[in-house]
């Protein structure tokens, strides 16, 4: 409610309410002080922000070239599916990125947890046990 004045659409206010259940989604994540993740080499993470389009005040989507989209699609089941443990990893994203990034890996990853950084509190230790590239070697 405290967003519902700024804007109706419901994807913007899920991302709202995320944040605001940082303790609990923190909680689901963490592996006793940690949350283990997977997260984007720079050149992914730019390659995802300059693919983000909104239009008037919606939720914001990813327009990626489908070669792009199949790569970050084997790649994320390799690092996240792959992972051996301990614990889970889950794949780790900027706030602005995280609901049009769930929108695309819905139909071919929709058990990948995929969590905002505003959705982790302070408090807790990130471990990152994978960073994931496009290009060159397996990280």
């Amino acid at each position: 409610s405290d967003y519902a004045h700024r804007t109706k659409d419901p994807d913007v206010l899920t991302e709202f309410v995320r944040q605001r259940l940082a303790r609990q989604i923190t909680r689901r994540f963490a592996d006793g002080d940690a949350v283990r993740v997977v997260t984007f080499a720079p050149e992914v993470e730019d390659l995802l922000l300059r693919g983000l389009q909104t239009a008037d005040g919606s939720a914001p989507t990813l327009v990626l070239d489908p070669a792009d989209v199949r790569k970050l699609l084997v790649r994320i089941r390799e690092l996240v599916d792959g992972y051996p443990g301990p614990g889970q990893a889950v794949l780790l994203c900027p706030p602005i990125v995280r609901g049009a990034l769930r929108r695309l890996l819905e139909r071919e990853l929709p058990r990948v947890p995929l969590v905002s950084s505003a959705e982790i509190l302070p408090s807790v230790r990130i471990d990152n046990v994978a960073t994931l590239r496009l290009q060159g070697a397996k990280s």
